[in-house]
């Protein structure tokens, strides 16, 4: 198939673009000029879905020849499912060149979370999953078999599953998020690789801003959170009287360390409901000046960053799901917090 009218056809998945990493401009500059001189040498690769067309590698040359009107030669390539598509597409990238260490190490950060989440999936079915000692078992055995594969120590590809998953949650915290998560990506963060995954594990809230300070400039993780980082133990908590889940967001652990189940809401709910409940919510408001307001900041874009992902889940459903004792632990708050919210939501309109 290389007829132009090809090009109507082929259907562009974002799940496959997310995985891809943007070309140079000077890379994107030489491509265009060798396919207006050329045309498109190396055929686009596609997976036929049920009579669909998509196309799994070759984005950049579709996008430079559609827009140049150049025909373009494709050939079709067999895959079980999506889960396959993304893992091909994934093996076929990390073996570029021109990658950054930081693309790499989360390409094979993602090859290796997908390979257990299959594996996991597949002891579930099975009846054959004996807990957290087998899952973790399973991930030895799976970095094992990554690290013989592409010729790296077991370590390495742990590193970079904590890695991948520490960039996916700094790009989940909202724009600047997305922003900040390219320049790590590109290479623009000198310690990022080393210090983002301590920051995701013990300091998620600190996330936004986070991305913040990387927006305005900053190149290294340490520095654009030093005087966050700086806060010792406990000054800032107590905002309602007591210390509050507030000022101890929950703890995210590696992708060894958990694995979601199924109609599981939040990873850590047990890691939540034992930090106590929000009874000073009632209390009058504070002096703002007794509060630290560096940490603060950081715990409000932390909570309101949350509160965007439980925004698309269904309120009724998220509700049962919570277990007796949170629900009479928080219960009572809920409308509290519902007019505090409001209140705010008041004061971003008015701005």
């Amino acid at each position: 198939m290389s007829d132009e009218s090809q090009a109507q056809n082929i259907t562009i998945l974002p799940q496959i673009e997310d995985l891809l990493y943007p070309l140079k401009p000077e890379e994107l500059a030489h491509l265009e000029a060798s396919i207006r001189q050329h045309g498109v040498r190396e055929p686009l690769c596609l997976w036929d879905r049920d009579g669909e067309l998509i196309l799994v590698d070759g984005h950049n040359r579709y996008a430079v020849a559609t827009r140049n009107g150049v025909k373009f030669p494709t050939t079709v390539l067999e895959f079980k499912d999506l889960e396959d598509v993304l893992d091909w597409v994934d093996k076929n990238q990390i073996g570029r060149r021109n990658l950054t260490d930081e693309e790499r190490a989360v390409t094979l950060g993602r090859i290796y979370q997908r390979k257990l989440d299959q594996k996991r999936t597949s002891s579930r079915e099975a009846n054959q999953d004996k807990g957290a000692g087998e899952s973790k078992s399973a991930g030895e055995r799976m970095s094992d078999t990554l690290a013989t594969e592409w010729n790296v120590g077991s370590a390495t590809v742990k590193r970079a599953s904590n890695f991948a998953e520490a960039v996916a949650a700094l790009k989940d915290v909202g724009e600047n998020g997305v922003t900040a998560s390219r320049l790590v990506l590109q290479g623009a963060i000198k310690d990022a690789m080393t210090e983002l995954p301590k920051i995701a594990k013990s300091h998620p809230e600190a996330l936004p801003l986070l991305a913040d300070r990387i927006c305005d400039g900053a190149t290294k993780v340490k520095d654009a959170l030093k005087d966050y980082l700086a806060i010792p133990p406990g000054v800032g908590a107590g905002i309602t009287g007591h210390d509050s889940a507030l000022s101890h967001p929950p703890v995210t652990g590696s992708h060894d360390d958990h694995a979601s189940q199924p109609g599981e809401v939040l990873p850590n709910l047990q890691q939540i409901s034992g930090l106590g409940g929000m009874d000073g919510i009632q209390d009058p408001i504070v002096d703002m000046h007794s509060v630290n307001q560096i940490e603060l900041q950081a715990n409000v874009m932390y909570t309101l960053s949350e509160l965007r992902k439980l925004a698309k889940l269904d309120p009724e459903q998220t509700w049962q799901q919570m277990p007796a004792h949170i629900q009479n632990d928080f219960g009572k708050d809920i409308d509290a917090l519902a007019k505090w919210l409001t209140a705010l939501a008041s004061c971003a309109v008015s701005e």
